[in-house]
């Protein structure tokens, strides 16, 4: 019983010395729990500065999908600006012919 007892207290003091896999782990999470508070901060920090940036409306969180719908868009109207650019060169070539013809009706039929 004795030596039962004493190989207990030897098993026990050797598993707590000798054996302590959880020290590596205790650090370990140590660490890891530092490095998300130090996220967490630099999250807190981040929501901050975005809170004080100029809203930017629809397009306040811009991801590759919405600069590609921007660029679409602004393509878009820059056809449109070059149809109305087209359309007014026409119109004004059709009012020019109008001028010409009124100033040739009046000179034809003008009383001087």
């Amino acid at each position: 019983m004795k030596a039962s007892l004493t190989l207990l207290i030897l098993t026990s003091l050797l598993s707590l010395t000798a054996c302590d896999k959880r020290g590596p782990l205790r650090t370990e999470l140590t660490q890891a729990e530092t490095q998300m508070e130090e996220k967490q901060a630099l999250v807190v920090k981040l929501q901050e500065e975005l809170r004080t940036m100029p809203s930017l409306g629809k397009y306040n969180f811009a991801g590759a999908s919405q600069v590609q719908a921007i660029r679409a868009e602004v393509d878009k109207l820059e056809a449109e600006i070059n149809q109305l650019k087209a359309d007014k060169k026409a119109t004004e070539a059709i009012n020019q012919k109008l001028r010409d013809d009124v100033d040739a009706y009046l000179a034809k039929h003008s009383k001087k």
